[in-house]
């Protein structure tokens, strides 16, 4: 997460996996390698990582609606929607298919022909890098 965020406080545009292994002193392999032993440890709620960083809770939220609470979370899309957008194609697709479609893996490896294991790979690198602009986005 932090080279990810250093990254994005100096880069306009895509950050590659090059990117990330060259500011973590790794290579590309290394880093993948890392990405795999953690993948099953590093998958965070969205929603958890939003009310983490923005202060709410969306189940209280909607027990006690209010107009405020209401904008909140049209900004909280917003930043949401702006971070997905930065993503690579292939990860913006995963996220799109894994949250929105409510696909699986395997289904999400069939539609793309590659692995579960990459899927969960790109999926990881993904919810990183959401992480890590809604942290600089919060701070």
């Amino acid at each position: 997460e932090e080279a990810i965020e250093t990254l994005q406080s100096r880069t306009e545009g895509e950050i590659t996996e090059e990117m990330i292994a060259g500011q973590m002193a790794l290579t590309v392999t290394e880093f993948n390698r890392m990405i795999g032993e953690f993948t099953t440890f590093s998958i965070v709620s969205l929603e958890e990582k939003l009310s983490e960083s923005a202060g709410f809770n969306p189940v209280s939220d909607l027990v006690d609606y209010n107009p405020e609470a209401s904008i909140l979370d049209k900004d909280l899309e917003d930043v949401l929607m702006k971070a997905i957008d930065q993503l690579p194609e292939r990860e913006r697709l995963i996220v799109s298919l894994y949250y929105y479609s409510e696909l699986t893996y395997k289904e999400i490896a069939e539609v793309l022909e590659i692995s579960e294991s990459r899927i969960s790979q790109l999926h990881t690198k993904a919810i990183l890098k959401l992480k890590a602009f809604l942290n600089h986005m919060y701070d």
